[in-house]
């Protein structure tokens, strides 16, 4: 837990690592915060730096992670105060590119129970932004007294008023401070099961500049810390025992490829150019879905049609919007090639993946 080790010795350590090693991520986090709200740290220089440290952040991320923040705001304040005086400088410090054991979301286990992990999935949900309260402004309503709260996981809500002792104490929602939150969903990557394994999925909650990071379908490296929620009250006694696992998120990084990231030679401009002003250009690339299979004309061509989607924005007379995504359905006989010409079309397209 966060009281088993003194802070003091890694503020000063990840004090001494910003200054050796990351003073441009933060120049760039002072010039542009509050938009950008994190440093971003990869672990393997932290490792380089002190392996110490880097083992305990694997072991007791919380503690270790409010040491990082806590360093952070220590050797920076004066610096953005100074320019932002009237704005309050609260950074993350979100750590990324853990070693990779191959970890599978399935394989996630109570051994792993309030440690930082990291694992790739996909994205299958994503919940509606809420809000937290993140300091809590309490009044009383008897001799107005104001309490300010900060809120973690652990606070107790406060019952009694320091002045009058009354229990009279109201939130202050317009004084209290808020942060968005949201759920999501992870699923274990399709490529990576063995035989007819269902997917494992596990749920994911993203705090303050995470929020609308992720979106469903992207396949994504997840940085968290395994956390616990208690069994909901009143579902009887056998699930009064049972608690449901979460991924606390620390970091999301994009895995897959973005088309605009694919690299061309010059050759392959030149080819595509030539292509470009070719005109049986439709006809040639109907005829090289699966080539080594003769006929079916019409399955190659709605395959190609596929393959480049449709026109987006179109709609109806009524103004109805009209799909540009295209769906196929193949039906045939036992041995009319519908297998091979999936597993041909997965090796074309970038985001394809063969189930």
């Amino acid at each position: 837990m966060a009281s088993e080790i003194d802070i003091a010795p890694y503020v000063e350590k990840f004090e001494e690592f910003y200054s050796a090693a990351l003073q441009d991520k933060i120049s760039r986090l002072l010039s542009e915060y509050p938009v950008q709200k994190s440093l971003m740290v990869d672990y393997e220089e932290l490792e380089k730096f002190d392996r110490e440290a880097a083992d305990l952040l694997v072991k007791q991320p919380d503690t270790m992670i409010h040491a990082a923040e806590q360093a952070l705001v220590a050797s920076q304040e004066v610096s953005y105060k100074t320019a932002h005086p009237d704005e309050p400088f609260e950074p993350h410090v979100r750590f990324y590119n853990l070693p990779d054991p191959g970890l599978l979301i399935q394989d996630i286990s109570s051994r792993q129970i309030r440690e930082l992990i990291s694992f790739k999935g996909v994205i299958t949900k994503r919940g509606p932004v809420r809000h937290k309260v993140k300091v809590a402004v309490y009044k009383c309503q008897m001799c107005d007294a104001k309490m300010k709260v900060p809120v973690s996981k652990n606070t107790e809500v406060p019952q009694v008023c320091m002045e009058c002792k009354r229990r009279a104490l109201k939130l202050e929602e317009e004084d209290s401070y808020f942060v968005d939150v949201q759920n999501a969903e992870s699923q274990e990557l399709l490529e990576r099961l063995k035989g007819g394994a269902p997917a494992a999925t596990i749920s994911l909650w993203l705090e303050d500049d995470l929020v609308n990071r992720v979106t469903p379908g992207e396949t994504v490296a997840i940085t968290g810390v395994m956390r616990l929620r208690p069994p909901e009250k009143g579902k009887g006694k056998e699930s009064g025992q049972i608690y449901t696992r979460y991924i606390d998120v620390v970091s999301a990084q994009k895995t897959q490829r973005e088309f605009e990231e694919i690299e061309t030679t010059e050759d392959d401009e030149q080819q595509i150019h030539e292509l470009s002003r070719d005109p049986r250009l439709y006809d040639k690339v109907r005829e090289a879905i699966a080539p080594g299979i003769y006929g079916h004309t019409e399955v190659k061509e709605a395959l190609t049609l596929q393959l480049f989607g449709g026109t987006p924005g179109k709609s109806m007379p009524g103004g109805a919007p009209i799909r540009d995504d295209i769906h196929i359905l193949l039906i045939g006989d036992p041995g009319s090639a519908k297998t091979r010409f999936l597993q041909y079309i997965v090796n074309l397209a970038p985001k394809g993946i063969y189930v």
